[in-house]
């Protein structure tokens, strides 16, 4: 008797690829695998998984595929479901083992779909037996340990290039894990070692708080405070303060520690830090230059939103209390965060004295 076993691991761990192999076995083979330490392979401990793999691959000719989270999140999404990439990858295996071993009586596959959806991944005539208990068949028990020692080496090796102990499963511990790689390295680096479709995937991102990432902020933070208002300075300096516009009432300025390139800000000229104490004339020019400003950010920048409001108050996040202003922050899918509750994202680095050439002649088309 000749004949292929093949199985797969890793579908079911969040972290790490996905490993399939395939194992030839023949009469003369079977004696010598016998005498291996091997009952049943779900017994087996995962160091006993790595030294048994190492004696199989000494003893039977075999094939192995490995797809990293990279490879593996790539092609499911381009094939969003798992058994076609699982019916693939069984599918490589053991027809690059077939032809190197040559014609056998069966190849047994532990099932992990419909039988007749896994055979149309095969050449007609190959004589395929899908079992749904194939680990039962020695070949197979052989495949799923040397497909289980290289999820668990592979998993290690990402373990350590990433600095951090990844564990199997989908567990509680790998949601906890998630959480702290996600604080560490950033949602973007998730991609590469897990695998994004999961629900875990939702959980880590929904629950795990985003970080404001503005590292120019810090020289409005750490530097000195003068006195006055900003605001009331501006209106007084418009040729140095970067002001696009102002009206009878009100005037639109550029923020020179922004959020995000474009964060412009809409004020009345009157010092009040209440948004109540405004008149009716007030609140229409307010309104008027915040649309104004809406409308030239995307004509100029092109942005997919906006993040448009006013912190009123200290505790709600104003850094100017005395002098109320409504910001204006356009956002792209990838940018930087307006507030951190808002979701991740990246800057897009435009100087400010760019920015300010691009919408100053905008602006001065404005007849409000």
């Amino acid at each position: 008797m000749r004949w292929i076993g093949s199985d797969e691991a890793g579908k079911g761990d969040y972290f790490g690829g996905l490993a399939v192999a395939a194992v030839f076995l023949d009469d003369e083979k079977l004696s010598e695998v016998e005498k291996l330490p091997i009952k049943e392979s779900k017994k087996v401990t995962d160091v006993q998984a790595i030294y048994l793999s190492e004696e199989i691959k000494k003893l039977c000719v075999h094939e192995i595929c490995y797809l990293t989270p990279k490879e593996y999140n790539k092609l499911y999404s381009r094939t969003p479901n798992l058994n076609h990439i699982l019916a693939w990858l069984h599918s490589r295996v053991v027809m690059k083992l077939l032809n190197n071993v040559g014609d056998c009586d069966r190849i047994v596959i532990d099932q992990f779909a419909d039988p007749d959806f896994i055979r149309t991944y095969f050449p007609k005539g190959v004589p395929l037996v899908i079992h749904p208990h194939g680990e039962e068949d020695p070949a197979v028990m052989l495949a799923s340990l040397l497909a289980r020692a290289t999820f668990l080496e592979q998993l290690n090796k990402l373990s350590e290039s990433e600095g951090i102990v990844l564990p199997k499963g989908a567990s509680t511990e790998v949601e906890l894990i998630g959480k702290e790689f996600v604080l560490t390295k950033g949602e973007h680096a998730l991609g590469r070692v897990a695998k994004l479709h999961f629900k875990t995937t939702e959980k880590l991102l929904t629950t795990v708080p985003h970080r404001l990432w503005a590292p120019w902020r810090i020289e409005y933070i750490a530097g000195p405070r003068k006195g006055g208002c900003i605001f009331c300075d501006a209106v007084k300096n418009m040729d140095k303060s970067y002001v696009l516009y102002r009206s009878d009432r009100a005037f639109v300025v550029m923020n020179i520690f922004p959020y995000n390139n474009g964060h412009l800000m809409v004020a009345p000229i009157r010092h009040t830090g209440e948004l109540t104490e405004l008149t009716t004339e007030e609140l229409v020019e307010v309104g008027r230059l915040v649309q104004a400003s809406v409308e030239i950010l995307r004509k100029v920048m092109h942005p997919h939103g906006f993040n448009i409001g006013i912190n009123s108050g200290k505790v709600a996040g104003a850094g100017v209390v005395d002098h109320v202003h409504v910001h204006v922050v356009p956002r792209w899918l990838g940018d930087t965060n307006f507030m951190p509750v808002i979701g991740d994202t990246k800057v897009i680095s435009v100087a400010l004295d760019r920015v300010y050439e691009m919408l100053k002649p905008e602006f001065d088309k404005l007849k409000l």
